[in-house]
């Protein structure tokens, strides 16, 4: 299902085409980027409103079974969201996706939102002897700045919950209005040096792991706009963390977030589903996609891997990105790089921005010229 994490979905629907995997998607209406590109002829539904639920569902998956021309085919869903797991989870534990012949390569639903909630992924990573923030006494001026975490992702209300900057007085006042405060809890703010440790656990605990320090961000904390490829997934606490995700019983694909120096890494959250920069770990030859595939489809995470395919360093670039932030007259936030560089870094990063490219160029047109739809 497309319609969010675009840039994640155009990424997995390269290598699906490029491994001749057959595939379908589900578009959330015309207004989806993936029409604007070359996988549009794979569009099997477009969904006529956002809404989530099992008849919804249901529909979807019949009009995708007659696109595959049998009656017996069994689907695997990309997890490609929040909401949308948390929605195929719930399904699952209901015994209600099985009979839709569809299978989820997620772990059950009490792993997934452990490590996924800010709040109980905290609780897990300082357990395992990683750096966390500091837990604030509250949202008060003396805390200044800090970080407003959601305990859980999703809230009662049903709607997504993300992490609030708070820099100076003026933004803690905007927060301390909302009729929500009492979801979240304060931490420190941590600045520094940003990174992704990404990967994929297979079902018999082998990884395929790939590493970015970020560069360039959205403001508030939003989508990484610039980054390269990194060596953290060999340090220390790159190699800790990936054992201890083994050993709580994960698999699948997973982004963890550190911020602060090389010496010190604090964790900052573990995504369980598939991150934005997805494209710079599939550019680095990492691996985590083709294993993600092969393990999912056929129970091996090496069939689609070459037998000598050694990584390589490589870079990311969004520039449709820094483009809505400028338009929106919001500052972009760069992590550890100095004012001289940032457009060095930018033209040199250009071959690889994750929209210019062949099968999605009037995507990057569009975002562009502020004309996304």
């Amino acid at each position: 299902m497309s319609g969010s994490n675009d840039r994640a979905i155009y990424a997995i629907c390269r290598v699906a085409r490029r491994l001749k995997i057959e595939f379908f998607i589900v578009a959330a209406g015309s207004g989806d980027k993936i029409f604007q590109g070359r996988y549009k002829d794979r569009i099997c539904y477009s969904r006529k409103n956002r809404e989530l639920d099992l008849e919804n569902f249901t529909e979807w998956v019949k009009v995708a079974r007659k696109w595959s021309g049998s009656d017996n085919t069994e689907f695997i869903v990309v997890p490609s969201s929040e909401f949308l797991n948390s929605f195929l989870l719930n399904l699952e534990r209901a015994g209600e996706l099985g009979p839709l012949g569809v299978r989820l390569p997620l772990v059950n639903a009490d792993l997934y939102a452990r490590l996924s909630n800010k709040g109980s992924a905290t609780l897990w990573a300082e357990s395992i002897g990683m750096y966390v923030p500091e837990r604030l006494t509250g949202f008060f001026p003396e805390n200044l700045p800090l970080v407003a975490k959601p305990l859980m992702n999703i809230h009662r209300d049903g709607l997504l919950r993300y992490p609030q900057l708070i820099g100076d007085r003026e933004d803690l006042d905007k927060f301390l209005v909302r009729d929500d405060c009492e979801s979240y809890f304060a931490q420190e703010m941590i600045r520094g040096n940003s990174w992704y440790l990404m990967g994929y656990l297979s079902r018999d605990g082998r990884a395929w792991l790939h590493a970015q320090r970020n560069i360039a961000q959205q403001p508030e904390g939003k989508s990484i706009l610039l980054a390269w490829s990194d060596d953290f997934e060999d340090s220390e606490t790159g190699r800790k963390i990936v054992l201890a995700l083994r050993d709580t019983g994960f698999f699948g694909l997973f982004m963890i977030e550190f911020k602060g120096m090389i010496d010190r890494p604090v964790f900052i959250e573990i995504n369980p589903r598939p991150w934005g920069p997805l494209q710079l770990s599939i550019d680095a030859g990492s691996g985590i996609v083709e294993a993600f595939l092969g393990d999912s489809l056929y129970g091996d995470p090496d069939r689609f891997i070459p037998p000598s395919a050694p990584a390589r360093r490589a870079c990311y670039l969004w520039l449709g990105g820094f483009f809505s932030s400028w338009r929106m007259g919001k500052m972009i936030h760069w992590h550890n790089c100095t004012s001289i560089l940032r457009w060095f870094y930018i033209l040199r990063a250009l071959p690889c921005e994750v929209y210019l490219r062949l099968d999605s160029w009037r995507v990057f047109w569009r975002e562009l010229c502020g004309s996304e739809h």
